[in-house]
């Protein structure tokens, strides 16, 4: 699903973006890998990787990690990550260091790989492929209190034989978004227009167009508007606290191409209460409707149930009534042509 690429690309200069704020600051010694990541899983979820503790494995000759993903992360959400090497490998190490590590400087807008110089975590994830190959694309998914605005994600490839290759890592920005009882987000891989559509129990709709809700729902990230790329490639709705109670409808909306000729994979991830569900997917070019309300392919149905759960563990990074803010008047106007 995802296009295979044989370097990193880091998007350092449309990701150079203003760190979210977090919680109270975290002791980099006794940062665990669960203060980062949430799950790592194969592309159909097939298979899901075990959590380890200790260091991750020493590197002792084994396959070389190139890495592509978007390098920016959100409380909560998750990233697909495409993994190629040379040669074969069947299990992927991911672990996390706090950051401390600075992006090399580069003359363009690419980055390069890059060695995490900051403290690393403690414990890792390791993700078993069903079958040894060249190359893999996984879904990293992030917890929802990252402890530091900037961090390193770490790849390392094991071969079949048992060998271990050295760490590649991705220097990963936090973005401002909020999380709550409720939420959903979305990622994808290419620089395009895709948007979160939400319909909850009152039957009102969440999305661009209409980015706050009476019940308190928050469109909060609103990513490459009408083809202005920020190069987020995110969008997150949530409600912080008191979400309403019933059933709702996630919708994910192909609104502009942006000149891509390649299918734009997706990864959309839903928090409902205490349970977290990942799902995936992908639209091709012919796909992009420039949709309004009510567009957009459903993903998943959900209900939710008020209750008291643990609201107190929410700190949003954004305040409750923050949002993305306004539809540009290009996209508006691109959207009610069509119709």
């Amino acid at each position: 699903m995802v296009r295979s690429r044989t370097i990193v690309k880091v998007w350092l200069a449309l990701l150079a973006l203003g760190a979210g704020c977090v919680k109270s600051s975290t002791s980099p010694s006794s940062t665990l890998v669960t203060g980062y990541l949430a799950g790592v899983q194969t592309l159909a979820g097939s298979q899901t990787a075990s959590k380890e503790s200790g260091a991750p494995p020493a590197a002792t000759g084994g396959p070389a990690a190139s890495v592509s993903t978007i390098s920016s992360a959100i409380n909560g959400g998750s990233n697909l990550v495409t993994l190629h090497s040379t040669s074969a490998f069947s299990q992927v190490i991911v672990s996390a260091a706090n950051g401390s590590a600075t992006a090399p400087a580069m003359a363009d807008t690419w980055g390069a790989p890059q060695a995490a110089t900051g403290t690393p975590a403690s414990g890792y994830y390791r993700l078993v492929l069903p079958s040894a190959g060249t190359d893999q694309t996984i879904v990293v998914s992030f917890g929802q209190t990252i402890p530091f605005p900037e961090f390193d994600l770490q790849f390392q490839l094991v071969a079949p034989g048992g060998s271990v290759g050295s760490p590649a890592a991705v220097h990963t920005s936090l973005l401002d978004a909020g999380i709550g009882q409720v939420q959903v987000t979305a990622s994808w891989d290419l620089l395009t227009d895709v948007d979160l559509h939400i319909i909850e129990p009152n039957q009102n709709e969440v999305f661009w167009f209409a980015a706050t809700s009476a019940t308190g729902g928050v469109l909060d990230l609103d990513s490459n508007q009408a083809c202005h790329l920020d190069g987020k490639n995110t969008e997150n709705i949530r409600w912080t606290t008191n979400a309403p109670a019933g059933p709702y409808i996630v919708r994910l909306d192909y609104f502009d191409r942006c000149n891509q000729t390649a299918n734009t994979n997706y990864v959309v991830t839903v928090h409902n209460g205490s349970s977290t569900t990942v799902f995936t997917g992908s639209f091709s070019q012919n796909q992009a409707d420039a949709g309004n309300l009510g567009a957009g392919r459903t993903i998943t149905t959900f209900t939710h149930t008020a209750s008291s759960f643990a609201t107190g563990l929410f700190s949003a990074p954004a305040s409750a009534e923050a949002s993305a803010g306004p539809p540009s008047a290009e996209k508006i106007r691109i959207s009610f042509k069509k119709d």
